[in-house]
C-alpha cells in the first residue's frame, strides 16, 4: 500500500517462494497511513494470460489511475482542437503507458495537478484506507490465500498483525507516565498472531 507500491503487487509470489515454517509475516495492518485490512475485487493494474498489463475499465466502486490518466488526456486533446481519431488514439497510448509505470503511474500525463486524479487508485468504500490501495496486498487477500502446488501440503502464510495505532498510543502513555514520574511498567506493542487451523 502507499505511494510506492506498485499496483501490481501480490502476497501470493510471497506464499509461493515460502518455506519457512519458523517464521511468521509482520503485517502493519493500520498506521497513519491508512487501513490495509480489506479486500476488494478490483485493482488498478491488470495482468492479461501472457503477462502483458492493461488499463481496467472503470467501475462504479473503483477509477483506475490509468483510466483518470485517459480522461485527463482525452480533455486536453480535444480542448487543443486536435480530430477525434487522434485523440482516441492518445487516450489509449496514455492509458497504456499509465499502466506499465508501476507506481508513478499518474506521471503518464504532464503537468497535472493533484485534483485532477480526483479519487483515482483509491478504495471508495474502505474503512481509513491506505492511499493508492492495493487489494493484494490486503490482510483478508492473504490470510484467505492457500497454495495447493503440492496437494499433500498446502502452505499458508502465518502473520502477526500489528496495529500501529495502539502501539503508538501505549508509547504516548509510557512517555506522560515518565514526564509526570509515575512508575514505568513493562509494555508490548500491541500484536495478533493469526494462523490457519
Amino acid at each position: 500500500m502507499g505511494f510506492y507500491t506498485p499496483a501490481t503487487s501480490d502476497w501470493r509470489r510471497q506464499l509461493e517462494g515460502y518455506d519457512d515454517e519458523d517464521a511468521q509475516f509482520l503485517i502493519e495492518l493500520y498506521s497513519g497511513h491508512g487501513n490495509a485490512e480489506e479486500y476488494r475485487s478490483w485493482n488498478d493494474v491488470l495482468a492479461d494470460d501472457q503477462g502483458v498489463l492493461y488499463c481496467p475499465e472503470t467501475s462504479d466502486d473503483f477509477l483506475p489511475t490509468c483510466q483518470q490518466a485517459g480522461n485527463i488526456m482525452a480533455e486536453r486533446c480535444s480542448n487543443a482542437g486536435f480530430d477525434k481519431n487522434y485523440c482516441d488514439d492518445l487516450v489509449e497510448k496514455t492509458k497504456m503507458y499509465s499502466a506499465n509505470m508501476g507506481a508513478g503511474s499518474f506521471a503518464a500525463v504532464n503537468e497535472t495537478d493533484e485534483d485532477e486524479f480526483l479519487d483515482a487508485g483509491q478504495c471508495r468504500d474502505c474503512f481509513q484506507p491506505a492511499f493508492n490501495y492495493r487489494p493484494l496486498g490486503s490482510a483478508q487477500y492473504i490470510l484467505a490465500m492457500t497454495d495447493f502446488t503440492n496437494p499433500e501440503y498446502p502452505k499458508d502464510l502465518n502473520l502477526v498483525l500489528l496495529d500501529q495505532v495502539i502501539t503508538m498510543l501505549q508509547d504516548l502513555a509510557l512517555a506522560l507516565k515518565k514526564l509526570s514520574g509515575i512508575p514505568i511498567q513493562k509494555h508490548e506493542a500491541s500484536l495478533v498472531v493469526l494462523q490457519k487451523a
